[in-house]
């Protein structure tokens, strides 16, 4: 592959580079676990997320390993002459090197690779320059308080007999100060239309006030046309908000674990949407204080996404908005899976610019918060529930990221237009 220009050689690479990945993760059914895109020890081009996507720190990572591929080549064998195919020399013909001319290529190559290594540096400037724009939850001028949670029960002891549905809603109760609750992934079971129902009412009418995000595994309806793909047997893996008047939205999990989920799970095809929900005046403050106009309550919008769907590439790439909060339920096996799952959780959720909340059931697994300018790492590992009080700009802003609203083939074009 003949490329004209020193620029158009060195910034190949990371082109490449940025579109075979994305590509394998595309196409992985594990997604983005399983390529080499960093998500830890960035965080000088944490900015870029919003912007670029996976996209943008692929393309970086490449950039940098051409730098020092050629810094390390030219003080170990020397300056490269870039266009040695144009010089009036038989490589066949034993000449003393002092006798070859240098093309004036090289020297336009080495300059080249000192520009790419200073945009490099340049592009880090702005995590250190940048004012911090951190919300504070006491600031109600710029910022809604909302306080969420992850319900995870200790272990039964040994003369405990209660269910599952019983020691989830027992655990909610104690929170119930709390405006979202998350429960883990596949934390109950419904086995028919009527006991799901009757769950759900139980829980609407035993934890009065939050917003609960309930992770459940049910049979799919056969008479459902958007699950025909699923054979008899499969289940499906859900989760349903259930606030104080009701059913609230419904979520289903896209993206199984192959083996372990695949044969007795059924992957949904519905794209995840966004809710609403209002907040009220919190105590302390006056109604006017919290918002002048009647009914002195603030509109909060979420979404949500299962575990392993975090993985995959632009998951929330057909919502038309930004949520202000994205729910993410999880059960993974092992607790270095389990921050692996949250790293991606996390990215996904720095580039729509949301806050996320994190929940896994799993044994010794981590869940906690994260989002722009918010918390980066896990609030807790192993079991044991929580409250944090987090804070979402206000007024909310709708509008969605530069990566959010270009997707992938913007940025696809952004890459290769960069030769």
């Amino acid at each position: 592959l003949h490329m004209r220009t020193p620029w158009s050689r060195i910034t190949f690479f990371p082109a490449i580079w940025a579109t075979v990945w994305q590509g394998v993760a595309f196409a992985s059914p594990l997604g983005h676990l399983q390529t080499w895109s960093p998500v830890l020890g960035i965080d000088a081009y944490d900015w870029m997320r919003p912007v670029f996507g996976t996209w943008g720190i692929n393309w970086v990572v490449g950039a940098f390993a051409v730098v020092c591929a050629e810094a390390v080549g030219a003080w170990f064998i020397g300056p490269i002459d870039l266009e040695m195919e144009d010089a009036d020399v038989s490589p066949l013909i034993d000449v003393p090197l002092d006798v070859i001319p240098q093309s004036r290529a090289a020297s336009r190559g080495s300059w080249h690779t000192f520009f790419l290594g200073v945009s490099l540096l340049a592009l880090a400037t702005p995590s250190f320059v940048l004012p911090l724009h951190t919300l504070r939850p006491w600031d109600l001028t710029s910022s809604t308080p909302l306080v969420v949670g992850c319900i995870l029960p200790q272990p039964l002891r040994r003369n405990q007999h209660m269910t599952t549905l019983e020691r989830f809603i027992t655990e909610s109760a104690q929170y119930n100060a709390a405006k979202v609750l998350l429960w883990p992934e596949g934390a109950v079971r419904f086995e028919n239309p009527t006991q799901r129902a009757e769950m759900l009412a139980e829980i609407q009418r035993r934890v009065v006030g939050p917003i609960i995000g309930v992770g459940f595994e049910e049979p799919i309806p056969r008479d459902d046309p958007d699950w025909q793909h699923a054979r008899p047997s499969q289940r499906r893996n859900g989760l349903v908000l259930v606030g104080p008047d009701g059913v609230l939205a419904e979520y289903y999990k896209r993206h199984l674990v192959p083996i372990a989920e695949s044969y007795s799970l059924a992957e949904s095809h519905s794209p995840p949407t966004i809710s609403e929900f209002e907040v009220s005046t919190p105590r302390g403050h006056s109604p006017t204080e919290w918002t002048p106009k009647q009914p002195h309550t603030r509109p909060v919008t979420l979404s949500a996404s299962i575990c392993l769907d975090f993985a995959a590439p632009s998951p929330f790439a057909p919502l038309s908005a930004r949520p202000a909060l994205i729910l993410a339920p999880a059960h993974t096996w092992h607790p270095a899976v389990g921050r692996a799952v949250f790293a991606q959780a996390r990215a996904r959720a720095e580039e729509l610019g949301s806050a996320l909340l994190f929940c896994d059931g799993g044994d010794g697994a981590v869940s906690g918060v994260a989002g722009p300018g918010g918390a980066r790492e896990p609030a807790q590992e192993g079991p044991g529930s929580w409250t944090r009080t987090i804070a979402l700009p206000y007024p909310e802003e709708h509008r969605r990221t530069f990566y959010a609203w270009g997707g992938d083939f913007a940025v696809l074009g952004l890459v290769w237009a960069i030769l």
